[in-house]
């Protein structure tokens, strides 16, 4: 060290040497190797050569100024006010400190230089890292570019300025009063510090990165990335800051937040009387108010969740679709005036209190255990958990509250809503509104005109401490189980019922006894008025009340309907209807007694009757006719394109083709006819022969395999069968007209399987059938030469014969058809058009499209039906109908065949088949060979 005026000549600073020149001190004849330190100020006297490897430049410093200075390895370097230095290089862990007034120009700072200035100096430099480089200056107090790290300080001073300072491990950037910095970036161990009267604009704080603002001290636009933190202390405010995910912001005592972003991962933390105003919680974001932290105005978006914990509050945030404001703490977390939208939660959880809350439609508000609402207004869902209280609940249009046992409630008012009460109600007004529920409620209870009170807990109901009236045009809604158990309303009190009072017995599935009497109603004071005849959902019985002191009991007996019409149910199918005259006559047939079925359907609900009798009445059967059909013009449409595409240049052909295909067909709701799918595949051969230039003849065989599975019925049929066909086509010389026909038979085994349900009762029919066709096909058309390929404009007629064999059931008993013999007769017209045109090549054999499209209209009826009856009964037999064929079908195939040889040909095309009652869609492949 070379203290305060000594000298000393003649200094050899080896790597990692130390010279310390001290002001006033001198040192001349300085040789710096490469990684000495050397440390002075421009007030010391130093002169000499800086050395590294094969290179060297001169320094000097002396007389307030210096030149061509490297400063290294925790070397020092201090430009005093007033004082010049030129050529300055800072490398890694360099200090240069440039003092108020100072000058410094042509700076080289390279990466992990110490550089300390503030905007009352004039800077100009270039930073250096990795290879690139930018400049930096300080020119009449505005700061530019600017690189603090490794213990490096920018001070923005009053009046002064910064842009675009970056911020590094270990760097500062400090404004002071009326200064300002602008585009800030703040780096992992780097910190911006914001003072009182200073502002910072749109500064980014990367992770590992603060923002720190001070009292009176102020930020607008900072965007804060994962990892980073901005911090407010007391007194400081933010506006518009961004918290990306993993970011936070904290807002201290008696600072203040606006408008701050939170996006998905991050967190903002008001704390300590802190404010945030405006806040916006985005997807995956937090906010958290506690310990005297106030919010207002927030917004939380899906998956954001703002948290007010001990101590905070929140006033008149809105949560949307997938938001969460979760309400805690000990002392109480307060939420005021909040706003909850469609998807949207409210959770007031232990020890928090929400008050003035608007739950819109679809929205959902929690009350936990030891969590208080008040003055909730209601159009979504209020749910009030074990421990949970709310006070003056407001239902209104669409709203619901659910008092879950062990919640309570004090004050609600519903009106055009409903209210399960599960929990203890102390005071319920209802208007127009639904009332439910297995718990308690304090004070009397009116049901004013509209509104419906619901028992449909077996055995138990709502309990009341105090009068119920029901007025004119309220509904009692009971709900009647299997096993004699109902819904109960329990007085402690007088039960009123206005003349008008409706009641509605909805009965589950099961069997019903007549003569059982069930409690509606059992209350403990006086009971003036009656309920109007009560109306149910049971299929052949009827509810009848009976008034006894403290209870009103039910009844059930035949209904009017079933003296009447016996089991055809109002509005029922026509295969309804037709199953339930022939079991009409077997009840009357036996002594009104009838058998095991009837007796059931008896005591059944009305839809239970309703799916017994669509099981009962065996129209899957008619379907295999239907199926028959199918496959026949399938056939046929197979042997026509193979004709189609035949040509004449060949005597000989024969072809191989399979195919799948998936027909769906609807049910017929006025027939009660059950939808149906069939998964289709076949197999197709034949052989054809040119026996003159102008005719062609061949035969062909199809099998054919088909399962179907019936969408409304526990039912299903595994179909197979084979067709045989002949055919000829028919070309006269010199015109583009053609003849084709061709005829074949069918037959088909059909194995069925159904199971009927009748309630206790069940059981699996099955049986084996056949089905048998004769067809003839006729078609005329004209080959016609176009540019692109062969036009072939067509029509046709179909005609046919189905037969199937009647047969008999086995396996159910008691559920076993005997279905007789029934046979369809079909004729239709085709009219379409088929297109065969040259595209192309592949491996150089040639590749044609062909396209083909059709209508076909029937021209017979399309009704399809079967004559059943229970095999136990065959006498009383019914007509069963199965949903029509299509009058009108629209067809359409694209395909393409490829000569592999000139023998051989592979083919394939896409299909498709739409009518009123059906979808079909298919694949075709095959090959044909010609010789």
């Amino acid at each position: 060290m070379v203290s305060s005026a000594a000298s000393q000549n003649d200094v050899l600073v080896k790597s990692a040497g130390l010279l310390d020149v001290r002001t006033g001190g001198s040192a001349t004849n300085v040789v710096q190797q490469a990684g000495g330190e050397m440390s002075a100020t421009t007030l010391s006297l130093v002169s000499g050569v800086y050395v590294s490897g094969a290179t060297s430049s001169h320094f000097s410093i002396g007389n307030n100024s210096a030149s061509g200075v490297v400063i290294e390895n925790s070397g020092y370097l201090g430009v005093l006010a007033a004082g010049i230095a030129v050529n300055t290089r800072v490398n890694s862990g360099g200090e240069l400190v440039i003092a108020d007034g100072a000058t410094a120009t042509g700076i080289v700072q390279n990466n992990g230089a110490d550089l300390r200035l503030t905007t009352l100096s004039e800077v100009a430099g270039t930073y250096v890292s990795a290879g690139t480089s930018r400049t930096f200056s300080v020119n009449r107090g505005t700061a530019s570019g600017v690189v603090v790290e490794n213990g490096g300080y920018l001070g923005v001073l009053a009046g002064g300025s910064s842009l675009n300072t970056t911020i590094n491990s270990g760097g500062t950037e400090d404004v002071r009063s009326a200064g300002t910095t602008i585009g800030a970036n703040i780096n992992s161990g780097g910190q911006q510090l914001i003072h009182y009267g200073a502002s910072a604009v749109n500064a980014t704080v990367n992770a590992g990165g603060v923002q720190t603002v001070s009292s009176g001290g102020y930020v607008i636009g900072t965007n804060v990335m994962s990892g980073g933190q901005q911090n407010l202390l007391s007194g400081a405010e933010s506006v518009s800051t961004t918290l990306n995910s993993g970011a936070s912001e904290n807002v201290a005592s008696g600072a203040i937040s606006i408008n701050t972003i939170i996006r998905e991962g991050s967190t903002e933390n008001v704390i300590v009387q802190g404010y945030a105003s405006s806040s916006t919680v985005l997807g995956g974001g937090t906010l958290v108010v506690s310990s005297g932290g106030v919010l207002s105005n927030g917004a939380v978006s899906s998956g954001g969740t703002e948290m007010v914990l001990a101590g905070g509050s929140s006033t008149q945030t809105t949560v949307n679709d997938g938001g969460l404001q979760y309400v805690d703490g000990a002392p109480e977390g307060y939420a005021y005036a909040a706003t909850i939208n469609s998807g949207g939660t409210q959770e007031v959880a232990t020890g928090g209190t929400a008050i003035g809350t608007l739950v819109n439609a679809s929205a959902f508000q929690l009350v936990d255990k030891n969590g208080i609402a008040v003055s909730t207004t209601v159009y979504g869902t209020q749910i009030v958990s074990s421990g949970g209280y709310a006070s003056a609940t407001n239902v209104l249009a669409g709203g619901t509250t659910h008092l879950l046992a062990g919640g309570s409630s004090s004050d609600i008012t519903v009106t055009s809503g409903q209210a399960i009460i599960d929990g203890v109600a102390d005071h319920l007004q209802a208007n127009a509104s639904r009332i439910g529920g297995t718990g308690s409620v304090l004070g009397a209870l009116e049901l004013t005109p509209g509104s419906t009170l619901i028992a449909d807990t077996p055995g138990t109901g709502l309990h009341v401490s105090g009068n119920v009236s029901f007025d004119t045009g309220s509904t009692y809604n009971v709900t009647l189980v299997k096993g004699g158990q109902v819904g109960v309303l329990t007085v402690t009190g007088n039960l009123t019922i206005a003349s008008g009072t409706k009641m509605v017995v909805t009965a589950q599935d099961g069997a019903y006894s007549p003569g059982i009497i069930y409690t509606l109603v059992h209350y403990s004071g006086t009971e003036t008025g009656s309920f109007v005849q009560p109306t149910s959902n049971l299929a052949y019985l009827t509810p009848v009340l009976t008034y006894q002191p403290g209870f009103v009991n039910m009844q059930l007996s035949a209904n009017s309907t079933f003296s009447q019409t016996g089991f055809v149910l109002p509005g029922a199918t026509v295969n309804e209807s037709n199953v339930a005259s022939a079991l009409n006559r077997i009840y009357a047939g036996n002594g009104n007694v009838g058998n095991a079925i009837t007796k059931q359907l008896l005591v059944a609900s009305n839809p239970e009757a309703s799916n017994a009798l669509d099981q009962l009445s065996g129209d899957e059967s008619a379907v295999s006719r239907q199926i028959a059909e199918d496959r026949v013009a399938q056939a046929q449409g197979v042997i026509a394109d193979r004709m189609a595409a035949a040509g004449s240049d060949k005597p000989n052909g024969l072809w191989v083709s399979a195919a799948a295909e998936h027909d769906s067909t609807v049910a017929n709701g006025s027939l009660g006819s059950t939808a149906w799918q069939d998964r289709s595949a076949s197999l197709s051969i034949g052989y054809d022969h040119q026996i003159k230039p102008t005719t062609r003849v061949g035969a062909a065989l199809i099998a054919n395999n088909d399962v179907v599975d019936f969408t409304d019925r526990n039912a299903n049929s595994y179909i197979n069968g084979a067709q045989v066909a002949v055919y000829g086509a028919y070309t006269p010389e010199h015109t583009a007209v053609y003849l084709f026909g061709m005829a074949g038979v069918g037959y088909w085994n059909n194995g069925t399987s159904r199971t009927v349900t009748v309630g206790p009762l069940s059981g699996t029919a099955k049986a084996s059938f056949d089905t048998l066709s004769e067809a003839v096909y006729g078609e005329t058309g004209l080959n016609l030469q176009a540019t692109l390929g062969t036009v072939q404009p067509y029509l046709g007629v179909r005609a046919a014969h189905y037969a199937q064999n009647g047969y008999r059931e086995t396996g159910s008993d008691m559920f076993d058809l005997n279905v007789q013999n029934a046979s369809d007769n079909m004729v239709s017209s085709v009219l379409g058009v088929r297109f065969t045109g040259n595209s192309g090549s592949l491996l150089n054999r040639p590749i044609q499209m062909q396209t083909s499209f059709a209508w076909e209209h029937r021209l017979t009826g399309t009704g399809r039906s079967v004559v059943a009856a229970l095999s136990s009964n065959p006498d009383q037999s019914w007509k069963a109908f199965a949903t029509p064929a299509d009058r009108d079908v629209v067809r359409a195939s694209l395909g393409a065949s490829w000569q592999v040889s000139p023998r051989t040909t592979v083919y394939g095309n896409v299909n498709g088949e739409i009518g009123s009652h059906t979808e079909d869609y298919g694949v075709r492949v095959g090959v044909q060979w010609k010789w």
